[in-house]
């Protein structure tokens, strides 16, 4: 039996995050921590700016400051458009605040870093039990990244000397169907979860991917059932919409022969997933 397999595209907004400020307690003590990290996937930690505290019994004030690290990003780097530096001291700018500008800020922070290569200031960590927690930190504004998606947080110890942020990619999914071979006999067209296609029918599957904004890496894998046969990567097309009539151009995306038990493997150019930035495509 031969087999083509069609695809759809829908994007999901992802919210962001993303706080600076601070009050006071010993450098060194701090921690941070990841609720709902994705288990299995690498969490980084970066100090971008370091804070500076009146080490008083009863402190009253405190400065950011510019990390070395971090300098070249916020003189002529993206970061520059977020900041106020002033004698040194670090003020974000109060029309850089929206949940749009973190988002972009974010973005553009992570970016550098691994343009740069740019160490991380702690071992990174393998989220483990829905969490991934670093301890030891010194006062500063953090950068936390994960392999898990382009999406950033960003926290400030010591905002809260054990401070939690959440996870905010969302998980990518599919859901599979099958043309009914009843539209053969020329009734409307319908997608369910049986077909009843006889030896050397040409049997037609949709797979709806839902790739949430901020994915990196985007993969769709496919393993066909025993008794059909794939009868190659052009059989295999890209829509954006559920009705199949937009094709996603070709540029976009790659279909290559998987590695068994998989079938193929549908592969997201990493400019095309980086350019959802809709709140949902239909």
């Amino acid at each position: 039996m031969k087999h083509m397999k069609k695809l759809l595209v829908v994007a999901f907004a992802l919210a962001m995050c993303m706080a600076m400020s601070a009050t006071v307690f010993a450098a060194g003590e701090n921690s941070i921590s990841v609720s709902g990290a994705k288990n299995g996937e690498t969490y980084n930690i970066y100090k971008m700016l370091d804070l500076s505290v009146n080490d008083q019994a009863a402190p009253t004030a405190y400065r950011y400051t510019m990390n070395a690290k971090w300098q070249g990003f916020w003189t002529s780097g993206a970061g520059k458009d977020y900041i106020t530096v002033t004698n040194g001291i670090v003020t974000w700018k109060t029309d850089k605040q929206s949940a749009a500008d973190m988002e972009a800020f974010g973005k553009a922070a992570a970016k550098y870093a691994a343009d740069n290569s740019i160490a991380a200031d702690k071992d990174a960590v393998t989220a483990a039990s829905g969490t991934a927690q670093w301890t030891g930190l010194d006062n500063g504004y953090y950068l936390v990244t994960s392999t898990y998606g382009i999406a950033t947080s960003v926290a400030s110890t010591p905002a809260n000397p054990a401070q939690t942020i959440e996870e905010k990619n969302t998980e990518n999914t599919t859901d599979k169907d099958v043309k009914e071979a009843a539209e053969r006999n020329g009734t409307a067209e319908s997608w369910g979860n049986a077909n009843d296609a006889a030896v050397g029918d040409e049997v037609f599957f949709r797979a709806k991917v839902s790739i949430a904004k901020n994915s990196i890496k985007v993969k769709y894998h496919d393993t066909m059932d025993d008794g059909l046969d794939w009868t190659g990567a052009s059989k295999v097309k890209v829509y954006t919409d559920e009705g199949l009539t937009t094709e996603l151009a070709a540029a976009n995306y790659s279909v290559a022969e998987g590695t068994a038990p998989e079938t193929f493997v549908v592969t997201f150019t990493d400019a095309y997933v980086a350019g959802l930035t809709a709140a949902k495509t239909d």
